[in-house]
């Protein structure tokens, strides 16, 4: 069904594949799939956008596409038991916007005979290789990806300066490479810091970008009745109150 949905959502400890998409184009954005003996998601026959999802630590592969056209934007694939992105067929089509693929136990992407399109992102640490294959239907701009000299593409630096806060939610430290190295076009930019770092050009991974502030979940807070008491003409009362990143969204 075009009007299912799946949101801020918690997929843990299932004993196969923790969540397939088979020909529907539901909206999957804002959850996190992990710990499942398993691949965490298989998305076959389909053409889906992906947002803001954490998948990681599954015993199999963390995405795999079967027959797929997928746009995956500021999210994170990690420490997971086999490739990150893995895909085979002539027809899958992977993009990567924004997105951390680390640490996964074999290639951080692999997709064998479709075409990749990796912008604004990070893929490194990942056992076995971070792209793989590659080639003429493999296109790499302002990303870092691992590996001694920078990926063949616009854009692209190397990863040796590129610094976590911790490999859990792979946050930049505020003095990392990455930080405004993205994409300068101004479809690209920042718009909320934190988790964003310094100027408005986007920066490298899933906090990068005008999604980043969707890695976080909702906070709703009831506030505290604020007693004035009596107040006399020509009296002056007042209450300071201090909000943090207060979002409005339009």
């Amino acid at each position: 069904s075009y009007n299912s949905s799946l949101v801020y959502c918690r997929i843990q400890g299932t004993k196969s594949v923790a969540l397939t998409v088979d020909g529907s184009v539901p909206t999957i954005n804002q959850n996190t799939i992990t710990g499942n003996s398993g691949k965490g998601l298989l998305i076959t026959n389909t053409k889906l956008n992906l947002r803001n999802n954490f998948i990681s630590h599954n015993t199999n592969r963390g995405l795999e596409l079967n027959n797929a056209v997928i746009q995956l934007r500021n999210s994170i694939i990690a420490h997971n038991g086999e490739s990150g992105i893995f895909a085979s067929l002539a027809a899958d089509t992977v993009y990567l916007e924004n997105v951390v693929i680390a640490n996964n136990n074999s290639v951080g992407v692999y997709v064998a005979n479709g075409r990749l399109q990796v912008i604004n992102s990070i893929i490194m640490n990942n056992t076995t290789s971070q792209i793989a294959p590659g080639g003429d239907n493999t296109t790499v701009t302002f990303s870092a990806i691992g590996g001694a000299q920078p990926y063949e593409g616009e854009g692209n630096i190397r990863v040796n300066q590129i610094r976590f806060q911790d490999v859990i939610k792979y946050e930049l430290q505020s003095d990392s490479d990455g930080i405004d190295d993205g994409n300068n076009n101004v479809i690209y930019n920042d718009w909320v810091f934190p988790p964003s770092h310094d100027g408005i050009q986007n920066d490298m991974g899933a906090y990068g970008g005008p999604l980043a502030h969707f890695m976080y979940p909702p906070v709703y807070i009831d506030p505290t009745p604020l007693d004035f008491g009596s107040v006399a003409k020509g009296n002056l009362k007042h209450m300071s109150i201090k909000l943090k990143l207060s979002l409005i969204h339009i």
